[in-house]
């Protein structure tokens, strides 16, 4: 299902977006407004929330793109130009997906972190499509298919968020629904774009859903 690159990239993104979440209650440890605190355990805990969400986001696209006939890559979020105009490009790309995590971190002391490691890729599965319909069929992806395909990752978060506050995980349940908040935004190549571009009214309505997830989130804190 998922390739070495992708399991890096999943990797990576949870390790430094663990360590992003944590540093807020390192720093109150740290300066004495929170006594005995396991760091070290916090992280760990931390990191299995963070690596089951972006788990359960990069399956459920997976398995929305075998529906359309289409192969997937999951990819850390990166940010290749600077501007709008055609030379407004950085020499090499920027691994936003983990500068922002931890820039957030640093400058709000903790208390803000940004949310969004990770981005997708999606093209037609020449081999499946002519398994399935024929050689001779021709198959494109449309921004709509893109735009369903991150939205029902979206959604699936949403839907383990439900599980894990009925089972006793408010933490795993918030966080959650804070991810989605923040993929909503249509913003660069995240899924908020790719879901905006795909239908503007799809995009209002999960919108609207990420809001009131947010504030639920809020108040399971």
């Amino acid at each position: 299902m998922f390739d070495k690159k992708e399991m890096v990239a999943i990797g990576l993104s949870s390790v430094f977006l663990a360590f992003a979440l944590s540093l807020g209650y390192f720093l109150s440890a740290a300066t004495g407004l929170i006594e005995d605190f396991n760091y070290f355990g916090f992280f760990l805990v931390t990191l299995a929330i963070v690596f089951l969400i972006l788990l359960i986001n990069s399956l459920a696209k997976k398995i929305a793109a075998y529906f359309f006939d289409s192969d997937l890559k999951i990819r850390l979020w990166e940010v290749k130009r600077w501007g709008y105009k055609p030379g407004h490009y950085f020499r090499a790309p920027l691994s936003a997906g983990i500068m922002m995590p931890l820039i957030t971190s640093f400058v709000s002391l903790g208390y803000f972190v940004w949310l969004t490691p990770l981005v997708f890729d999606a093209e037609p599965g020449k081999h499946r499509v002519a398994k399935r319909h024929g050689s001779k069929t021709f198959y494109y992806m449309n921004e709509s298919h893109i735009g369903l395909i991150a939205a029902f990752g979206l959604l699936a978060n949403i839907f383990f968020a439900y599980i894990g506050n009925l089972v006793g995980f408010p933490e795993f349940a918030s966080l959650s629904l804070f991810f989605i908040m923040f993929n909503i935004l249509p913003l660069s190549d995240l899924d908020g774009t790719k879901i905006f571009f795909g239908s503007k009214v799809l995009w209002f309505i999960m919108l609207v859903i990420s809001l009131i997830g947010f504030l639920v989130g809020l108040a399971l804190l």
